[in-house]
């Protein structure tokens, strides 16, 4: 369940850039023009905080929040 990290509708925009940090500020994670493609890597279980910025054709948007990674096997 929820093996990959998708967020819709990025299409609608020009570009974005994804990057996933772990709690101490550590960046584990980072992709231009993301694809819903991240899977959590080798990741162990926790919080990891995300910033996604997308380009639109007249302004950039910025959304961030939490993600939580639970059962991996690592």
């Amino acid at each position: 369940i929820n093996d990959t990290y998708e967020i819709p509708y990025l299409d609608r925009y020009i570009s974005n850039k994804f990057i996933v940090y772990n709690r101490w500020g550590e960046r584990v994670f980072e992709e231009d023009n993301y694809s819903n493609s991240w899977d959590g890597g080798r990741l162990p279980d926790g919080v990891y905080f995300y910033i996604l910025k997308c380009q639109g054709y007249w302004k950039e948007d910025i959304f961030k929040g939490s993600i939580s990674i639970y059962g991996s096997k690592y």
